[in-house]
């Protein structure tokens, strides 16, 4: 049997990454993905495709830090009322 790898290659990524893996897991059982390593998998491509979309918001560190920070103001300012 013969396999067009161009073919395949033109694939959506998810389904390029279910052959793979397919592939893979059949090299040896102990390759396989458990369930809840494949159900990580699931929710980081969809936070990624949030991300790509705009759904979600990214923020750079100093960003973060700059949140945190007002929000710990926020409380303290609250505890001192």
């Amino acid at each position: 049997m013969t396999v067009d790898i161009d073919n395949l290659l033109t694939l959506p990524v998810k389904e390029r990454r279910k052959i793979a893996e397919r592939l893979w897991n059949s090299l040896s059982p102990a390759n396989s993905i458990s369930k809840e390593e494949d159900e990580i998998i699931a929710l980081l491509e969809k936070r990624w495709q949030n991300i790509q979309s705009g759904k979600s918001k990214t923020y750079t560190s100093a960003e973060l830090k700059k949140m945190i920070e007002e929000e710990r103001n926020k409380k303290k300012q609250c505890a001192c009322a």
